[in-house]
């Protein structure tokens, strides 16, 4: 299903994993009886293979935040694989990420994962409303539904969301990374 994604999922990682940029990844984390089954099959329990990252998109220096007060800082989370559990599609129901996006003062992100109409969305939506700008990599995503994913992409777009394919995007990270060693953008060059 979602297995064409997987090489372009990690070349972003590698690059963002070798060139020390922070990486927010997230993980479905259900119980066996989560309210979320109401609505999708069950998916990604807790202790099952299936909440497991797939093999190649964990880097070896993780931080797992969950929704429960943590300490840490810039210095802990710059660079690291950030990995947050979530029970919904929402990453920003955990409490604790848009303090992560603040402290970092991150504010261009690289979208990419599945689903596209849905963990996808609201992520994307998430960071523009923190202002962030985003990028949606579009060869790095996969919708449950085909028409929902196009539907999606469309309306990320007119929220300002930049989209992109792989090759195109770590051409640009490269470009600028060597430059000046920061992951600033005005705008993707077509």
């Amino acid at each position: 299903i979602v297995y064409f994604i997987i090489p372009n999922i990690k070349r972003l990682i590698d690059f963002a994993s070798r060139n020390k940029i922070t990486i927010i990844s997230s993980v479905d984390a259900h119980t066996p009886d989560d309210p979320e089954f109401k609505d999708f099959p069950p998916h990604c329990v807790i202790n099952t293979p299936g909440s497991n990252k797939i093999e190649g998109t964990l880097t070896n220096n993780n931080l797992f935040i969950t929704d429960t007060e943590q300490p840490y800082s810039k210095n802990t989370l710059k660079g690291a694989q950030i990995i947050i559990p979530k029970n919904t599609i929402d990453i920003f129901h955990n409490k604790n990420i848009s303090k992560i996006v603040k402290l970092l003062g991150i504010n261009n992100f690289v979208v990419f994962g599945v689903a596209t109409e849905y963990c996808v969305k609201t992520a994307v939506i998430g960071l523009l409303q923190l202002g962030c700008a985003v990028f949606l990599i579009e060869d790095a995503i996969k919708a449950v539904k085909k028409q929902n994913g196009i539907d999606a992409i469309a309306e990320m777009k007119t929220r300002g969301t930049q989209v992109a394919m792989t090759e195109q995007m770590l051409k640009e990270i490269s470009c600028k990374y060597s430059i000046n060693q920061s992951f600033r953008y005005k705008r993707l060059k077509p």
